[in-house]
């Protein structure tokens, strides 16, 4: 994990998938999940809370866990063969993933929404500032840019600085919204969380 205290191992075998985190200094084991959990590349957050776990080709998804919670926050659909590759950006929740199937994808992770689809597979990790990443592609190298907007952003539910616990769905009905005084944003709240826009 980012702290080093840490760390996520899983069985490559499809027939008894598992990953486990084991406390670095003891071996003691803080969590040992059997289900929903993929046999491939891992990732921890930035923050540590959480841990993207790729799949090979029978399922090719990512499941995302919320360490803290044990709980799933989120699986990630859409690639088409074994996910090789699983990476988080520096900062926040945005996740490349790369597949045998030839493409990469940015997903938000904590909300399982996906953002990009480029095709090439990723080599390393984000850029420092998350604003480049390395791909290969037709036997070609080189650096995607990743367009970020920090302030198109939502507050994840159960997540640090929001202290909602149930899932974001964005309601028929807001609690309440308002206009930045520039009138570049929109700011949402609801009874699961908030969303600047």
């Amino acid at each position: 994990d980012p702290e080093g205290r840490r760390i996520a191992v899983n069985n490559s075998d499809r027939t008894s998938p598992r990953v486990a985190i084991l406390e670095l200094e003891t071996g003691r084991v803080l969590a040992d999940w059997r289900s929903q959990v993929g046999t491939s590349a891992l990732c921890w957050s930035a923050d540590g809370q959480l841990l993207a776990v790729g799949s090979h080709e029978l399922d090719s998804r990512v499941y995302v866990w919320n360490v803290p919670r044990g709980v799933l926050a989120s699986v990630l659909q859409g690639h088409f063969n074994n996910v090789f590759r699983v990476q988080f950006a520096h900062s926040g929740y945005l996740l490349a993933t790369s597949s045998w199937d030839g493409t990469t994808r940015l997903w938000d992770a904590a909300s399982g929404e996906p953002l990009a689809l480029a095709p090439g597979t990723l080599h390393g990790s984000f850029a420092p500032d998350d604003r480049r990443l390395a791909f290969a592609v037709g036997g070609k190298v080189g650096a995607w840019d990743v367009a970020a907007a920090p302030e198109c952003l939502t507050l994840h539910p159960g997540m640090p600085g929001n202290r909602s616990e149930t899932p974001h769905v964005l309601r028929e009905i807001l609690q309440t919204a308002d206009i930045s005084p520039d009138g570049r944003l929109v700011a949402t709240a609801d009874e699961d969380g908030v969303g600047l826009w």
